[in-house]
């Protein structure tokens, strides 16, 4: 008995190979989307600002510290830090409501303030309750602002975003199941009677099993291979289009995504093909037909 025969483990799959790339390829577009909104929400969080202002009896000695207390931070966004001095922030106020905006013998109201932004892992309300705390211990601080409601959408957003993107995900991981499941029935269908009838002279089931194992996880690495391929060429493409596009900053959860596609496309095409293996050989002869 010629069991291992490329006649009987390597029949065209093509089809089975090219039905499940398909399916891979949709659950990895879909973890792309989700690894990119997690992107554009820590750039977006990123982009609100933080206003120390200063006392007005603030000397050039204070101003060093807070630059140089702020650069030292572990929350504070890098090259986020900027001082702007009243002086220039009233020429700014001149260039954009004309020189009139305030009266000649006025005193400048303004003060020096320090404008930074926070890193999106320190964003949330509680973190900068205590960084504006922390902030206002130094005397040469009058006060601390930012944009609190902001500051709670974007926290209550990210949650949703989260619990939303998790059961899409579990709802596609059940499509990707089941479609691959019938994908590997039908590829086997025509195997029925050869599975039955090697049982028949003898064969143990494991024994008829191994080879239709192996070659279903090979089939699924050729398929992962051919989906993450698509992916890669599909983001490249993206990113061409749209440039907030970033895959660096995701490197980690891009590793992930790639590791999950492989060990997807392998595991549920093994699985499958030995739960149909399997029904095949419990089934009765007749019932074949």
């Amino acid at each position: 008995m010629s069991i291992h025969s490329s006649k009987i483990i390597a029949p065209n799959h093509w089809y089975s190979i090219l039905s499940v790339a398909l399916v891979l390829i949709l659950i990895g577009f879909f973890g792309m989307l989700l690894i990119q909104s997690t992107v554009l929400l820590e750039n977006l969080k990123e982009q609100i600002s933080i206003i120390i202002e200063l006392k007005d009896d603030v000397t050039d000695e204070d101003i060093a510290k807070i630059d140089e207390k702020l650069r030292s931070s572990v929350f504070v966004k890098t090259n986020s830090i900027k001082f702007i001095d009243k002086a220039a922030a009233v020429e700014t106020l001149k260039a954009d409501f004309g020189d009139d905006f305030m009266l000649m013998d006025m005193v400048n109201p303004l003060h020096d303030v320090f404008i930074f932004n926070v890193k999106a892992a320190y964003l949330n309300e509680e973190t900068i309750k205590v960084i504006r705390s922390k902030v206002m211990e130094n005397l040469a601080v009058r006060d601390v602002y930012y944009q609190e409601n902001m500051i709670d959408a974007i926290g209550k957003n990210v949650s949703k975003v989260a619990w939303i993107g998790l059961l899409i995900a579990a709802f596609f991981l059940l499509v990707a199941i089941f479609l691959i499941h019938n994908t590997m029935r039908l590829a086997l269908y025509s195997k029925r009677f050869l599975i039955k009838n090697m049982e028949m002279v003898g064969a143990t089931w494991s024994f008829i099993s191994r080879p239709f194992l192996i070659k279903s996880m090979l089939n699924g690495l050729i398929s992962s291979v051919i989906a993450i391929m698509v992916l890669g060429g599909l983001f490249v493409w993206l990113k061409s289009e749209i440039p907030a596009l970033d895959i660096i900053k995701n490197q980690v959860w891009t590793m992930v995504l790639i590791a999950g596609i492989l060990v997807l496309g392998i595991l549920i095409s093994s699985l499958s093909t030995y739960r149909v293996v399997q029904k095949y050989l419990s089934m009765r002869l007749d019932d074949l037909y």
